[in-house]
């Protein structure tokens, strides 16, 4: 296997990984998108671990094509993420809010 394609195998791995949680964000399928992340960041390590000195331009080429793809969808993925973030912080905050209350109802009722 040459260089590039040792580097194209891995950036395409990386490439398929993030497709893959991008697709099960879309479903909001968020404990599979959490469980696919150790190999997407072993992925991610090993692509920015490999490099290749010397890409003719046809190679670099469709090598930059899929580093856009990649990127595109992680700009996708992120967003999501970042939405399934606060939904998960205001649910976090009632269930916290929830609790207060219940003490301060203990406390006034002397229940628990």
């Amino acid at each position: 296997m040459s260089e590039f394609d040792q580097v194209l195998s891995t950036h395409s791995v990386l490439h398929d990984l993030t497709l893959r949680m991008l697709e099960l964000a879309r479903a909001e399928k968020w404990d599979d998108v959490l469980d696919i992340l150790p190999a997407h960041r072993l992925a991610q390590q090993q692509a920015q671990d490999s490099s290749a000195q010397a890409i003719d331009n046809a190679n670099l080429e469709s090598l930059s094509r899929l580093l856009r793809e990649t990127d595109d969808a992680n700009q996708e993925l992120i967003a999501r993420l970042s939405g399934w973030q606060a939904e998960v912080g205001a649910i976090l905050e009632e269930i916290r809010l929830t609790q207060v209350n219940g003490r301060r109802l203990g406390k006034t009722y002397g229940a628990g």
